[in-house]
């Protein structure tokens, strides 16, 4: 090869990885926000004075019931909640866990 054409091959790779490079970092931004989009959707579904239970309770025949919590003020991102078992004794949790850990028992 001549000089022109490595240095036009060089460029031209050159572009080709900024513009790949550019188109992966755009999807990666968009899947984020859709995430993000999904998960306000089903945050936004969090009530107080709802029930929860615990996923891995949840499946469990024996202990299914014994560990509802009961979800009692929701102030930026955040839920304050008991468990019904014993009252008086508040918890926080990240709204995203309540989505990701536990199944929604009465609205």
């Amino acid at each position: 090869l001549k000089r022109g054409a490595m240095k036009e091959a060089l460029i031209t790779g050159a572009a080709v990885f900024l513009l790949s490079y550019l188109f992966v970092t755009a999807l990666i931004k968009i899947s984020r926000a859709i995430d993000r989009y999904k998960m306000k959707k089903k945050t936004d579904k969090i009530k107080v004075g709802q029930r929860y239970e615990y996923k891995g309770y949840f499946t469990d025949p024996f202990e299914r019931g014994k560990h509802v919590i009961k979800i009692l003020d929701i102030k930026e991102g955040y839920t304050l909640y008991e468990y019904e078992k014993s009252p008086g004794l508040l918890f926080s949790m990240e709204l995203e866990d309540i989505v990701k850990r536990y199944i929604l028992i009465t609205n």
